[in-house]
């Protein structure tokens, strides 16, 4: 039998045992979670790579930076 020495421990133990339920209990709108979780994962991921992308190929090499990539960058994201 599990024998608590300290009020710290019973406290800790009291404490999972009310939250417990909560931290395990399935969504209620678990489809809905997961098409918008993923959706905006994907959107958040392809606007960085594009982004990335085009700030890395589309350099002038002369160096001026104008601001004209970033904001082209921007545009064919929107």
């Amino acid at each position: 039998m599990l024998q608590i020495d300290s009020g710290e421990d019973a406290q800790e133990e009291f404490g999972w045992k009310l939250v417990h339920g909560d931290v395990f209990r399935p969504p209620r709108k678990g489809m809905l979670l997961s098409v918008l979780l993923g959706s905006g994962t994907q959107v958040f991921c392809m606007s960085l790579i594009t982004l990335g992308k085009n700030c890395v190929l589309h350099q002038k090499p002369r160096g001026g930076d104008d601001g004209d990539t970033k904001s082209t960058s921007l545009a064919k994201i929107i």
